[in-house]
């Protein structure tokens, strides 16, 4: 598949994701894709979803997919879901795998949608930057103090971060705050690098 197009089919899911309603107290998910019936959580058998077509047509219509490409979508798509609904909002536990392959996987979109500008020495984030001009240089994530413009690496998106990351993957602040220290580590060593 074209990198551009796996980008294109990443988006898609994070858009589905954040049109999925999941309401853990009304015991109930409704998807974009079919927004005149909620399934109840208990009732979901997710794996053989009863209104595919309706779902490919839904991604035809509005992202231009073919069915092939549609199908792709669907596994991450639900993968999430199910995460989603299995974790039910729950707290970051060392001990619980599933979660930590869930942020995992987080982490990987993340780095893999930050683009880095080496030669114009920029980051571009893969978040919307409402607290924080993007792109961001490379001199204002180390500690070059002396700009007036200085931004901490530490602190400065970690709002929009965590506002992306809670609106598309469900994650609480703890899980965006172990989420935030792993990419910048990545991001920075990336950066120190020049890969």
């Amino acid at each position: 598949m074209e990198k551009n197009r796996k980008r294109f089919l990443d988006k898609v899911v994070e858009f589905l994701i954040k049109d999925t309603i999941i309401d853990y107290g009304d015991n109930h998910i409704d998807f974009p894709f079919f927004p005149e019936y909620g399934l109840y959580i208990n009732d979901a058998n997710l794996d053989y979803f009863f209104h595919m077509s309706r779902y490919t047509q839904y991604c035809k219509d509005n992202y231009g997919l073919s069915h092939h490409e549609s199908l792709y979508v669907w596994g991450i798509y639900i993968k999430i879901i199910k995460e989603k609904i299995k974790t039910n909002g729950e707290s970051l536990n060392e001990s619980d795998d599933r979660r930590k392959i869930y942020l995992s996987k987080v982490i990987g979109f993340l780095v893999k949608d930050t683009i880095i500008d080496y030669s114009r020495e920029k980051i571009h984030y893969p978040f919307p930057a409402l607290f924080f001009k993007s792109p961001i240089p490379f001199s204002e994530f180390f500690f070059d103090t002396s700009s007036e413009s200085f931004i901490s690496f530490d602190v400065s998106p970690f709002i929009d971060l965590y506002m992306y990351c809670n609106n598309t993957y469900g994650l609480t602040e703890e899980e965006t705050t172990y989420v935030w220290e792993k990419y910048k580590t990545i991001i920075l060593d990336k950066i120190e690098n020049g890969r």
